[in-house]
């Protein structure tokens, strides 16, 4: 039969506060996709959709031109998605004229594997997976599975109340919508339950649903447990940036519009190294997915080291001077590693109060980061070798081809280097690839790490696979035998994790932020932060 999937994509998230910060709720990512993309894909290639935008309305639109292109979607804006007067009932009712069939309500939370049943009938979706059930409205069922009503969030568990998903079949459409204009402020509050309870009469049937809820918190992170698994990238979340990955393509985000800018014009010089952008809006480009293993997972089977990237990547790494002379280059340097990283620590200073504090991490007697950073040798540090930069050059942006070439592609480079699109300093790589040995991406996705603290004693720990110890080994001993300094290599390092410290949420940044103060006391070694 012939229907419309109704998405409410307008409300804030509030209960996601967290991640709604930056995105809206539906492109919340959830296993590499967004979430709404999870429910598009559950549906064949000519459904068509209406979606109610509010919140981050540009967000949403701008997400499915890139990832969902063929959508047979039609968009209505709700004129009140927050404060007096909104509610999830306003942005349906939005959308009364466009649902002037039998169509599905699907919340933009609801994630569900498998296939709906057409609204032939009117149904209610239900979930027997255990839940706390007051965070949740509750279906009275018979015990032919019939709803007997709907009940709010307050109700008692018992043997016939089960969790409403948030997914319905709305087959007789003029009674819904009748109700919902009837029900004025009750059925703005109440969303589609409101509609929903004047079909008990008519009859609606409960339908189990293979349900993955990320209304809250809670949910979504045991809902990562299950969808990440699924996973082959692990994509660390960031305040500004947001990365999906879907069956054939990638879709990058960043807040910032001259980011995105500036990373689609360093494609023409990257051309032959990283994926071909197809597609550029205000705060997002996508390239087709690119075929290849991550370069961690290839290490980690003994394929293959980190000396065959860093030969290859010679080639890459060409000289360049973009007409700066050496004192020139050197003052971008300068403002690259010591304005920047003096502006993160300060920012994340605002939050913790710690930039003044020495520490006793793991045993490690240690001066403050304000005075490691105002004793660092900067001249020495700056002086950078000028080349074509990638700027975010770990294992986890790098794939691996193994019966193509060139064998290496890379992923997520960098947008500029102190304002240069074309030129940055190869020890920057460097330290990005030695910070993701040190602290490997998959590791810290799986909660791996520890930061505790008591007073002035501070704890560090993390787990490190022995192939990335041995392969910071063989990195090392290249670095001698290129000539290369690793102690600035060390350096930087730190000063990686200083500044990406402030990026990252609790407990992760201040395990960044403290590692970096130890590598700026040590000599080479993270002491006693690694376990096996």
């Amino acid at each position: 039969m012939n229907y419309k999937v109704v998405i409410p994509c307008a409300g804030l998230g509030t209960r996601v506060a967290e991640e709604t910060q930056l995105l809206n709720k539906a492109l919340i990512p959830l296993g590499q996709k967004a979430a709404i993309s999870h429910i598009i894909e559950s549906f064949d290639q000519d459904q068509e959709f209406v979606i109610v935008l509010g919140y981050k309305a540009s967000q949403v639109r701008e997400y499915l031109r890139h990832a969902h292109k063929q959508l047979d979607v039609t968009f209505v804006e709700v004129d009140v998605f927050e404060g007096e007067g909104s509610g999830l009932g306003r942005s349906i009712l939005a959308a009364r004229e466009e649902l002037q069939c039998p169509f599905l309500f699907v919340a933009c939370d609801a994630v569900f594997r498998g296939k709906l049943p057409a609204p032939d009938r009117n149904w209610a979706g239900f979930s027997e997976t255990r839940v706390q059930t007051q965070q949740y409205r509750l279906l009275e069922l018979s015990e032919g599975k019939q709803v007997l009503s709907f009940l709010d969030k307050a109700s008692e568990p018992a043997a016939n109340r089960v969790p409403y998903t948030g997914i319905a079949g709305i087959h007789d459409f003029g009674v819904f919508w009748d109700s919902m204009i009837d029900g004025s402020q009750d059925s703005i509050e109440l969303g589609e339950v409101f509609g929903l309870s004047h079909l008990v009469e008519n009859g609606i049937q409960g339908e189990r649903i293979d349900w993955i809820d990320i209304g809250n918190s809670e949910a979504l992170a045991q809902a990562r447990k299950i969808l990440d698994q699924e996973s082959t990238a692990v994509i660390l979340p960031k305040n500004d940036e947001a990365i999906w990955i879907l069956d054939d393509i990638v879709v990058k985000y960043s807040r910032d519009q001259s980011f995105i800018k500036d990373r689609v014009t360093r494609t023409s010089d990257l051309l032959a190294f990283v994926p071909k952008i197809r597609l550029v809006s205000e705060n997002m480009y996508s390239y087709d997915k690119v075929s290849g293993e991550l370069f961690g997972n290839v290490v980690a089977q003994g394929t293959a080291t980190v000396l065959e990237l860093l030969e290859f990547s010679k080639v890459f790494w060409e000289p360049r001077s973009e007409n700066l002379t050496s004192s020139e280059f050197q003052s971008l340097c300068l403002n690259f590693y010591r304005d920047k990283t003096w502006d993160r620590v300060r920012s994340f200073d605002k939050k913790y109060r710690v930039l003044n504090e020495p520490s006793t991490i793991n045993d490690v007697a240690c001066r403050s980061v304000r005075q490691s950073l105002e004793e660092l040798d900067w001249n020495e540090l700056t002086c950078g070798v000028p080349v074509r930069f990638h700027g975010d050059f770990h294992f986890q942006n790098i794939l691996y081809r193994r019966e193509r070439l060139p064998r290496f592609a890379f992923l997520d480079w960098r947008q500029n280097f102190s304002g240069h699109l074309f030129v940055g300093d190869i020890y920057y790589d460097f330290a990005k690839l030695l910070h993701g040995l040190i602290v490997a991406h998959e590791v810290v996705h799986r909660n791996e790490f520890q930061f505790r603290q008591e007073s002035e004693t501070i704890r560090l720990s993390i787990a490190r696979p022995n192939c990335y110890s041995e392969n910071q080994e063989l990195f090392q001993r290249w670095a001698a035998e290129n000539n290369y300094s690793w102690s600035r290599t060390w350096t930087l390092t730190a000063l990686v994790f200083l500044n990406i410290a402030a990026l990252h949420h609790h407990p992760y940044d201040r395990f960044l932020y403290h590692l970096g103060q130890l590598m700026l006391n040590s000599e080479g070694e993270c002491d006693g932060v690694f376990t096996s």
